[in-house]
């Protein structure tokens, strides 16, 4: 299992209840992070972390996440951003919000960024589910409290879906989707932008993730729970 813990025999048991439970089969995400630092001088960076998320459906209306994702600093090796969140969340075609924290473990991001990225996860969780039938997707979406505007457009056989609040405060975003079957899509790469640095989740394969960062500090720790 890929999530092994600290409580192995709580987790375990965790998992496999709501498995059994599940509404829909879960489904796995596997990201390499990228960067982009929009100064006077644009600097771009590959494979500075990886992201693992987990998606169980348990109901028509409520999604259980598990997602736990850790980059490096390029400009300062040992400074590690990272998020570690079990959530399950509540949702309605208009609305996504918290059910219980069953852990939220920071590193390097501090204050509202936190909630920012608890936001994050909620919108990344609309953005899947909604891509199943791109017609549900809406101009706007409450998450948690705050109204969050989606831009989508079609571009044949990739679809785009711009996120912003109206403020224009906090993260912003964009999703890449592409086609699947039907009028379906799937999440192929998602960017979010925090002041002048602009970060890129990139789908990839389980087999690709833990080739590069499985067995590689401080990924193994953090992402797969390899002490």
């Amino acid at each position: 299992m890929l999530f092994a813990v600290r409580k192995p025999f709580w987790i375990v048991a965790f998992l496999f209840f709501t498995s059994v439970c599940a509404f829909a089969e879960p489904q796995w995400q596997f990201y390499r992070i990228n960067a982009q630092y929009r100064g006077a001088v644009k600097k771009s960076f590959t494979d500075i972390g990886c992201g693992v998320a987990w998606f169980n459906d348990t109901s028509p209306g409520q999604t259980q996440v598990i997602a736990h994702v850790c980059a490096l600093n390029p400009d300062k090796k040992n400074e590690i951003f990272s998020f570690r969140l079990n959530l399950v969340l509540g949702h309605n075609p208009d609305s996504v919000w918290v059910v219980e924290k069953v852990y939220t473990e920071f590193k390097g991001i501090r204050g509202t960024r936190q909630n920012e990225v608890v936001q994050l996860v909620c919108r990344w969780d609309h953005i899947r589910r909604t891509g199943e039938n791109s017609r549900q997707i809406k101009s706007f979406i409450n998450v948690s409290g705050r109204i969050l505007n989606l831009r989508p457009r079609n571009l044949r056989n990739s679809l785009e879906i711009n996120c912003s609040t109206p403020t224009r405060s906090g993260f912003s975003g964009k999703f890449f989707l592409e086609k699947a079957s039907g009028s379906a899509w799937v999440i192929d790469k998602f960017r979010f932008r925090s002041g002048k640095v602009s970060v890129s989740m990139v789908q990839d394969t389980n087999e690709a993730i833990t080739r590069d960062f499985r067995f590689k500090q401080p990924f193994a720790r953090i992402v797969f729970d390899n002490q």
